[in-house]
């Protein structure tokens, strides 16, 4: 991946050109469909087996250089805040399990209640690697489909957003938003949240490359309380770890105004 990227940054003038030097906005319309002749990235991953299983080694071991998101969040109270008779923690996307691991270990007792959700071959790949245990519950998913996983305490997403353009973000984050629960349950965005000015060069970096690759972005502050305004979904704080941009932003479906 990290070589198709490389390509598809030489490809960049002429495309932009093509298009009137306007941002990519569609994940179907980007260098990397001209590069490889697929509809997108992820496509030409799945279509590319061994290609996609680099992707998800790649995916953990670039994770293992940032804040995990329990340095950032204060995970014990939604434990401790929980109802022991629903699902815990839902790990949306989660690759392997690289991060679902880290909290497995902290609460082994709770694994029956912990998700980890995939593609069909990602899970596979999970199951093959088996870097979590069995007692952790294993679903193939897609996010663009409605959550299965009702009423958990908190759904999180790692570096899930980034990848997509406003259009496709709304419709994950709807997607998840019919699962959770009015003023319990707790989306956990763990993303880059960019500085307005001044930005560090690892994340505006990666901000070009997500705009190549995939027509996704990382986004400000700004940004991401417009994106979850537009679909009803209320920040409750933005968890920030600085200098590092990695942050955990805390949403909920906020309760209905009383009538």
């Amino acid at each position: 991946s990290h070589l198709i990227s490389h390509h598809a940054f030489d490809l960049l003038p002429a495309y932009l050109a093509k298009r009137g030097h306007q941002n990519p906005i569609d994940p179907n319309d980007t260098p990397v469909k001209e590069l490889t002749g697929h509809e997108s990235m992820w496509s030409y991953l799945k279509e590319n087996p061994k290609a996609g299983e680099i992707f998800n080694t790649l995916m953990k071991f670039s994770t293992m250089k940032e804040p995990a998101w329990m340095e950032i969040y204060p995970h014990k109270n939604l434990v401790d805040e929980s109802d022991h008779n629903c699902p815990l923690l839902v790990d949306i996307g989660g690759g392997i399990g690289q991060d679902i691991l880290r909290f497995y270990t902290a609460y082994p007792e709770v694994a029956s209640r912990i998700y980890l959700e995939d593609l069909p071959e990602v899970i596979a790949d999970a199951n093959e690697k088996a870097i979590i245990p069995n007692a952790v519950n294993k679903l193939e998913y897609s996010f663009f489909t409605p959550q299965p996983i009702k009423s958990a305490r908190a759904y999180y997403m790692h570096h899930i957003i980034h990848d997509w353009p406003d259009a496709s973000a709304r419709k994950i984050l709807e997607m998840q938003k019919g699962a959770m629960k009015p003023g319990y349950s707790r989306l956990l965005i763990h993303d880059n949240v960019l500085d307005d000015e001044k930005c560090l060069l690892g994340p505006t970096s990666l901000d070009i490359t997500m705009m190549v690759c995939l027509a996704g972005q990382e986004r400000t502050e700004k940004q991401w309380l417009a994106l979850f305004d537009s679909v009803g979904l209320k920040v409750i704080k933005f968890w920030k770890n600085p200098p590092n941009t990695s942050s955990v932003i805390e949403v909920e479906v906020p309760l209905s105004p009383p009538h």
